[in-house]
């Protein structure tokens, strides 16, 4: 079956098409770079991204917004946007938890990566919630908390004051 075009796409979360970042592998078949080429990109604030490492001073685990990289590819211009609509991107509902499921739809990760982030307090489980692995076990993580993440996370240039003070090096 041939996926639809992506203006056909939804966002409903339960499509494991809806993929708002892609990893650097992904970024370097689209855009036909090398992984120096896209790190010159985010440096140069053409791309955004995301470090969703575990911890934020070791090695990067990048995740690069995929609208920065089509707006990149249709104009070769410097993807700019507003942070709070910047993380709507990222956050599929203005409810006050998110599960676990919805967080590995939205930085394109694992469970196991969801676990390590819930561990090493990044984010955090909200109060009076049990969690476990498998089927309906995934944590419910306040959104607040997910949004601080996000907010810290971020890699590149968008509009507003608050770029430079969350801007990750």
């Amino acid at each position: 079956m041939i996926a639809p075009p992506p203006a056909q796409l939804s966002l409903n979360l339960h499509d494991a098409r809806w993929r708002p970042v892609v990893a650097v592998n992904g970024t370097m078949a689209a855009l036909d770079l090398n992984a120096l080429e896209v790190d010159e990109l985010i440096d140069l604030g053409f791309l955004i991204a995301f470090n969703i490492a575990v911890d934020p001073d070791g090695r990067r685990e990048l995740r690069i917004l995929t609208r920065s990289i089509s707006q990149y590819q249709a104009s070769g211009r410097k993807f700019r946007m507003e942070l709070p609509a910047l993380l709507k991107l990222l956050t599929p509902h203005s409810k006050p938890t998110i599960t676990g499921l919805e967080i590995q739809r939205s930085l394109n990760c694992d469970c196991e990566h969801v676990t390590n982030l819930l561990r090493a307090n990044q984010i955090a489980v909200a109060p009076g919630t049990n969690w476990q692995r498998g089927p309906g076990g995934s944590p419910c993580v306040t959104s607040a908390s997910y949004e601080t993440f996000l907010r810290t996370r971020i890699i590149g240039d968008w509009i507003g004051e608050e770029n430079s003070k969350h801007k990750t090096p």
